[in-house]
């Protein structure tokens, strides 16, 4: 199979939570792409691994639906269980939780059901976004350019792609970037230059 970057009929791709109120879509191709086997990623994903499209926040459009009942489920159930959905369209939800960088993590994610759709780091703030692929229409053609820390990896999971692993993390991202998106890396480095002085700016005593 081709590599997602080389196929013309993938982008943009639209996604969704599992309630469906919240959709979203990615105008481009990923940069990079992320299979992580932290600790942390299997607490907030309560899984494995998280599977990350790394991408342009500028890239990225959500969108929420009109405030209906959603097909899959039915609202007398939902009120049975104590899961009634609130009337209202509001924006989505952001939480900042620690984070092995001290910096923390922020999750993005639906205010109706509560499932994280994107993340930002301390990498790049608001800048770039790390997308759950599960929550896209077409995961299956996203594929991980890399495997990291697999030394927190559960002991029944084998990889055998053929992909770059570290146990950790790896020490230049530059060295995981194909060559069509140095353009887009050199327009991100810019802001990213911007994203670092408010931090320091922020982390001087006042």
């Amino acid at each position: 199979m081709a590599h997602y970057s080389q196929r013309d009929d993938l982008f943009p791709m639209a996604g969704s939570c599992p309630c469906r109120r919240t959709t979203f879509t990615i105008h481009l191709a990923p940069l990079l792409v992320h299979a992580c086997y932290c600790q942390a990623c299997q607490r907030q994903t309560g899984s494995i691994m998280a599977l990350n499209a790394i991408i342009e926040t500028s890239a990225l459009q959500a969108q929420h639906a009109a405030p209906t009942t959603p097909p899959g489920y039915l609202e007398p159930f939902a009120k049975s269980t104590g899961a009634d959905q609130p009337q209202e369209v509001m924006g989505l939800k952001k939480v900042c939780v620690p984070s092995t960088s001290g910096a923390g993590t922020t999750l993005v994610g639906c205010p109706v059901c509560g499932t994280t759709i994107y993340s930002h780091y301390a990498d790049a703030g608001r800048y770039l976004a790390y997308v759950r692929v599960g929550l896209l229409e077409r995961a299956g053609n996203i594929t991980p350019d890399v495997h990291i820390f697999t030394a927190e990896k559960a002991s029944f999971v084998d990889i055998a792609d053929g992909k770059p692993q570290y146990k950790a993390y790896y020490a230049d991202r530059g060295e995981m970037y194909r060559e069509g998106v140095k353009d887009r890396i050199e327009a991100l480095g810019v802001m990213v230059s911007k994203y670092k002085r408010e931090m320091m700016a922020l982390s001087q005593p006042q």
